[in-house]
């Protein structure tokens, strides 16, 4: 079966403990139809700022839930720190090599 937006928010909806009423209200819609048009894939075309404010409550960006991204928003967090731990390093040792202090491994 091809994942949908529909499913990608149905799945988050119900990782996340939410109901279909809980979501709407969070998201800021005056009715669950929205949500449940959206999770049933009613709206071929929905509405970009129907999509984020969805995305917002559920964790995830608007890519996931258009397009699916291979990434999972759990990994999210993880994905995040080990960039930035990755970044920190470079930069740790563009200090050094600039600076001359790294010691050479030849030596």
């Amino acid at each position: 079966m091809t994942e949908t937006i529909g499913t990608r928010i149905r799945d988050l909806r119900i990782l996340k403990n939410l109901t279909q009423t809980e979501l709407t209200r969070a998201a800021g819609f005056k009715s669950h139809v929205t949500i449940s048009r959206l999770e049933n894939d009613v709206f071929k075309k929905p509405k970009l700022r129907t999509v984020e404010k969805v995305a917002k409550v559920l964790g995830v960006s608007t890519d996931y839930l258009l397009r699916g991204d291979d990434i999972k928003p759990a990994e999210f967090p993880e994905l995040v720190r080990k960039f930035l731990q990755s970044r920190r390093n470079v930069e740790y040792l563009e200090k050094h090599i600039r600076s001359n202090r790294l010691v050479s491994l030849d030596d």
